[in-house]
C-alpha cells in the first residue's frame, strides 16, 4: 500500500470537493468526499499511515488542514486535533468560522462517533467491493452528477404511512411573519396516498405580489447523503416557496394558476417518490407548457423569512424558492455553476424571484 500516494490523493480530493461544495454543487462534492473517506480508510489501516495522515495537521493549506482535523475528530479523542481546531477557530476568515461552527457541533454532541465508525465500515465495503463512485445514501440514477433532475421520469417509491406532521407549525411560522389573508388549497388526489402537498396562498394588502408556498413536502425526510457527517440532518426537511404577480387573479381554477400547483406538487414529491433529495444549488427539468412553453427547468435557492430559519420539531426545514429557467439559463449554469447565473438573475427586475411568465432571458 502506498501511503504516500493515498495522501497526496487525500489532499486532491478535499480541495476538489471544497471547490465543489462553495459552488453548491454538492452532488459533485460528495463524489469526491467519498474518495476521501475510503483512502483515509486505507491510510489509517496502519500505525504508519495514521501518524504519516496526522502530520497533514501541519498542511500549509488551511482547508485541508481543518479537514483532516474534522476526520480525526470524527474518529474520537484526539488532543492534537482538538487543539488545532482551537487554533483555527482564532482565524477570521472562511475556515474559521467553519472551524466554530465545527465545535459548535462537536460540543452539543451533534457529531456522533458512532456514525462516523459506520461510515467507515460502509467505505471499507465499498473498497472490497471495488466500486468508488458509490455515493452513500443517494440515488444517483435520479439525481445525476450536474444535479440536474427529470421530474418526467420519477420512479414511484413506497413512502412510509406515519409521517411527521408539520404544517400547522409552518403556517403559524409564516402567520407570525407576514399579516394578510391566507388561502389554503388542499391536496385531494386519493391516488397519491402517501404525499398530501397543499398550496398555502398569502395575499398581503401593499404587495404586488402573492407569497406561496407548500405543506407537506417536510412531513417526510429527503435522502439526504450521509457524508455530510454533522450537517446532513440539517438538509433532510424542505418546503418550496415562490412569489406570484397579483396581475395573476385570484381565479385559483385558471389554467396558470392550476399549472404553478400542478408544478408546486411534482417538486415537493419528487425526493419522497424517487428516493432521493433537493436542495439549493439543483436544477429539476420539467413540462411547464401550462406556464411558459419555454421554461425548460426550474432552480432552487435557498432563503430565510425575514432573516429567519424555520425549525419544527427541533428539525431544521429549509426553505427553496423556484427559480424557472430558460434553455440558455440551464446551459450557462450547467457551463459556469449555479451561483454565476445566479448572480446574472439577479439584475431581474423587480426581482429574481417573482415568477414571471414573460420575463426577460437574463443570459446576453
Amino acid at each position: 500500500m502506498d501511503i504516500k500516494k493515498l495522501i497526496r490523493e487525500f489532499e486532491e480530493n478535499t480541495l476538489k470537493s471544497a471547490e465543489y461544495y462553495d459552488k453548491f454543487d454538492y452532488i459533485n462534492g460528495t463524489k469526491f468526499l467519498d474518495k476521501e473517506l475510503e483512502n483515509y480508510v486505507q491510510i489509517i489501516a496502519s500505525k504508519e499511515g495514521k501518524e504519516e495522515f496526522e502530520k497533514l495537521l501541519n498542511h500549509t493549506n488551511k482547508r485541508i488542514v481543518f479537514e483532516v482535523t474534522c476526520t480525526l475528530l470524527n474518529g474520537g479523542e484526539n488532543e492534537k486535533a482538538l487543539k488545532n481546531l482551537k487554533k483555527l477557530m482564532n482565524e477570521n476568515d472562511k475556515i474559521g468560522k467553519s472551524a466554530k461552527g465545527y465545535y459548535k457541533r462537536l460540543m452539543d454532541e451533534e457529531i456522533s462517533k458512532e456514525y462516523w465508525l459506520r461510515s467507515l465500515e460502509e467505505a471499507k465495503e465499498r473498497i472490497r467491493k471495488n466500486n468508488k463512485e458509490k455515493l452513500i445514501g443517494v440515488n444517483k440514477e435520479k439525481v445525476e452528477e450536474n444535479n440536474e433532475a427529470d421530474l418526467n421520469e420519477m420512479v414511484q417509491y413506497e413512502i412510509p404511512l406515519y409521517p411527521d406532521r408539520k404544517k400547522d407549525p409552518i403556517n403559524n411560522f409564516m402567520q407570525e411573519n407576514y399579516k394578510g389573508e391566507y388561502i389554503n388549497i388542499k391536496d385531494e388526489n386519493e391516488d397519491n396516498q402517501y404525499i398530501n402537498i397543499d398550496i398555502n396562498i398569502i395575499n398581503q394588502k401593499d404587495e404586488e405580489f402573492y407569497i406561496v408556498y407548500t405543506t407537506g413536502m417536510s412531513d417526510f425526510p429527503m435522502n439526504v447523503p450521509k457524508t455530510f457527517f454533522g450537517k446532513y440532518n440539517k438538509y433532510k426537511y424542505g418546503e418550496l416557496i415562490t412569489l406570484i404577480p397579483k396581475e395573476w387573479g385570484n381565479e385559483f381554477n385558471s389554467k396558470k394558476w392550476q399549472g404553478l400547483i400542478k408544478l408546486l406538487r411534482e417538486i415537493a414529491t419528487y425526493p419522497h417518490l424517487s428516493n432521493t433529495w433537493i436542495s439549493s444549488g439543483h436544477t429539476l427539468e420539467t413540462d411547464m407548457s401550462e406556464l411558459n412553453k419555454k421554461f425548460v427547468s426550474v432552480g432552487l435557492s435557498e432563503i430565510t423569512i425575514l432573516g429567519k430559519n424555520l425549525k419544527v420539531n427541533k428539525k431544521w426545514i429549509r426553505l427553496y424558492m423556484i427559480i424557472p429557467m430558460y434553455k440558455e439559463d440551464l446551459e450557462y449554469k450547467f457551463e459556469y455553476g449555479f451561483d454565476k447565473w445566479f448572480e446574472k438573475m439577479a439584475t431581474i427586475k423587480p426581482s429574481p424571484f417573482l415568477f414571471q411568465l414573460d420575463r426577460k432571458s437574463c443570459i446576453k
